[in-house]
């Protein structure tokens, strides 16, 4: 029963984040890149498909299909995360791109009027 109701609780968290994320997406609060938003989306809809997995197929899976059933449908929930796992590794990949091309352009505007000034000041 306990499992149940975290998983419940997991679910309906994970569906909040994604409105928390969809709101900051439209107020341009967060610039994150297309690529972002689509791993983002993905990943929340693997991680709700692997706690609904876990919510309907405690007992439900054994009863109906016997052993063999349930070796394939758990296989199929730690496929599912793998995946994650990997769409995870994918944003932060993608995430650790965007901020590097950030901080080398942020470099540039600091470099650059520095090297002008000492520049006029070698003319002198």
């Amino acid at each position: 029963m306990g499992l149940r109701i975290g998983l419940v609780v997991g679910i309906i968290f994970v569906l909040g984040l994604i409105a928390v994320q969809i709101r900051s997406w439209r107020s341009g609060a967060m610039p994150i890149t297309r690529r972002q938003k689509g791993l983002r989306a993905a990943s929340a809809f693997v991680m709700i498909s692997i706690m609904l997995m876990f919510l309907v197929g405690d007992g439900w899976i054994a009863v109906k299909y016997g052993p063999m059933g349930q070796m394939e449908y758990w296989s199929v929930a730690c496929l599912l995360g793998l995946v994650l796992l990997i769409l995870a590794f994918l944003d932060i990949r993608e995430s650790t791109k965007k901020y590097r091309v950030m901080r080398r352009e942020l470099l540039k505007e600091v470099i650059a009027p520095r090297v002008k000034k000492d520049e006029k000041q070698g003319d002198k």
